[in-house]
């Protein structure tokens, strides 16, 4: 882990019943993590890339059950793009993240992500 990222750390102590500990002791004397906070760091970051696939098979789910795809419109196109412009304008109201016109919400999400929540330019 570089300097960086340990200067982003806080801390959060948690109880676990002693099958766990020994559970994650042994983990981490096997030789995959260098410690216990490594190894938890790993299973949350599994845990996130989960829900993060479920949410994406979902809405892939939605879109095939939504029935066959029609081809866009220069009208679809304009109201995707004012609909896109509306919450660019609201996240700068809100201080969450100062965008360009044509930034994505996906570009924005990932800013939030990783940059935190503080006002960033992308």
């Amino acid at each position: 882990m570089n300097e960086e990222m340990k200067n982003q750390m806080t801390s959060m102590n948690i109880l676990v019943p002693e099958s766990m500990k020994t559970f994650i002791e042994d983990e981490v004397s096997s030789g995959g993590y260098e410690t216990a906070s490594e190894y938890v760091r790993a299973l949350v970051r599994d845990a996130k890339k989960q829900k993060e696939e479920e949410r994406l098979e979902k809405l892939l789910v939605e879109a095939v059950a939504s029935g066959p795809a029609t081809p866009m419109t220069k009208k679809d196109w304009e109201a995707i793009r004012q609909r896109n412009l509306e919450r660019i304008q609201l996240k700068k109201e809100m201080g969450l993240v100062k965008v360009i016109q044509n930034c994505s919400d996906e570009a924005a999400e990932w800013a939030k992500e990783a940059f935190g929540e503080q006002s960033t330019d992308i």
